[in-house]
């Protein structure tokens, strides 16, 4: 599973080992090229969706940065070259209910603990292996529950993490 598929680098190669490839990508013009790319390069095994991964059924305001769109986040931030889009978000329970996990990427730039305590029930109990960038400096922050709250769930369900730390943008 592939959350915040961006243009899809991550799901393009795992589709060459993986029976199949769950891909999330909200923003309209990033997926078109996620989806060309599918087409292109005649893979049948990823399954793509133009939508995010949240904590319940919504449209949501979304901060699409223009120039670097793997950047884009719900989390607000400083940047001139941000357009507000509104985008569709569900939860994995309701866009895929019976898929069995085995390896799962999200980078969402701090929407991590969102995704995960928002579908936390079904899908991070029975995840074998368990890949997240954690972009921000959130789980370092004693005042972020929420962040707080994601990780104590993780690591008390043994799920593994890639923490990788970048600056801002």
């Amino acid at each position: 599973m592939d959350i915040g598929a961006n243009i899809g680098q991550h799901s393009l190669l795992l589709s060459r080992y993986a029976k199949a490839v769950y891909s999330f990508e909200p923003i309209p013009i990033v997926f078109q090229q996620f989806s060309k790319s599918i087409r292109l390069n005649h893979i049948k095994n990823i399954h793509p969706f133009n939508l995010a991964v949240g904590e319940k059924k919504e449209s949501k305001k979304f901060n699409f940065v223009t120039t670097h769109a793997g950047t884009s986040s719900f989390v607000e931030r400083e940047n001139k070259n941000t357009n507000y889009i509104t985008v569709h978000t569900d939860t994995l329970q309701n866009i895929i209910p019976s898929v069995k996990l085995d390896v799962m990427k999200i980078d969402v730039e701090g929407y991590e603990a969102v995704v995960v305590l928002g579908n936390k029930e079904k899908y991070f109990m029975i995840a074998q292996r368990y890949l997240s960038k954690l972009i921000l400096p959130g789980l370092k922050n004693k005042e972020n529950t929420k962040q707080k709250n994601c990780w104590t769930f993780s690591t008390k369900m043994n799920l593994k993490f890639t923490v990788v730390m970048k600056k801002e943008f």
